[in-house]
């Protein structure tokens, strides 16, 4: 009886790769959105409406993936839930006043303080900083002590 060793290499499907757990970053430009994926180097797209843009991010995303693989190149892991990745909490302190005005309006919205500065945050994130900055958005003040 002859036994024969056989090597196979199994290449993950373009639909299981796409399906892993990339996070994609939003941004507004002009008047679109616009998705892209950091760790696929140079995957950009976008389109008019949200809907519309996260059907481009989709298809994209399996273009790239499928592209990269009849060329040979690495697919690129996902950030792992490691040190890198952030939680979703952080402490921030804020003036007395701001912290009314918040508490107010989130009380005048129905929804939770927390909500409503989540809300927010993501909004001036989704515009970029530079952008908001430009809108008007108050810039970080770093305050140093005389003695410095």
């Amino acid at each position: 009886m002859m036994v024969t060793e056989a090597t196979f290499t199994i290449t993950p499907s373009v639909e299981a790769l796409a399906a892993r757990p990339y996070a994609a970053v939003l941004t507004r430009e002009d008047e679109d959105y616009v998705f892209r994926i950091p760790e696929l180097p140079g995957l950009v797209t976008g389109g008019a409406t949200l809907e519309e843009a996260y059907a481009m991010l989709k298809d994209a995303k399996r273009a790239w993936i499928a592209t990269a693989l009849e060329l040979g190149w690495p697919i690129p892991e996902p950030r792992g839930e490691g040190a890198s990745r952030k939680s979703g909490r952080f402490s921030v302190r804020v003036a007395p006043a701001i912290h009314t005005a918040l508490t107010e309006e989130a009380e005048r919205q129905g929804v939770s303080l927390n909500d409503l500065v989540s809300s927010a945050l993501a909004i001036v994130a989704a515009r970029g900083f530079d952008q908001a900055v430009r809108n008007g958005a108050p810039q970080p003040v770093h305050v140093r002590s005389a003695a410095s």
